[in-house]
């Protein structure tokens, strides 16, 4: 993918936070997996509590298989399905 149309994704994924839906969803995200929560100290949702966490949910949105794929060979690939769970978990759940 290009550049230019990872940002235009990138920006559109931003821009649709400061919707109704996924200011819930983040909020919820980092309450049950951020800091202070139960897992706070528990390494499975460590990329929950990252600053890069935005960028990483984008790329579980827009291009899951892409997103796999690029990470099939090293160890985050755990981490990252558990991110990609837990963001899932959130559309699930009532507002």
């Amino acid at each position: 993918m290009p550049v230019e149309d990872y940002f235009e994704d990138l920006d559109a994924f931003e821009s649709s936070i400061g919707g109704q839906h996924h200011p819930r969803r983040l909020r919820q995200l980092h309450d049950e997996l951020g800091h202070g929560s139960r897992f706070h100290l528990n390494g499975r949702y460590v990329l929950a509590r990252q600053p890069e966490t935005v960028i990483l949910l984008e790329r579980v949105a827009n291009a899951p298989v892409d997103f796999e794929r690029a990470f099939a060979d090293g160890t985050y690939l755990p981490h990252l399905r558990d991110l990609a769970a837990a963001w899932e978990d959130t559309a699930r759940q009532p507002t």
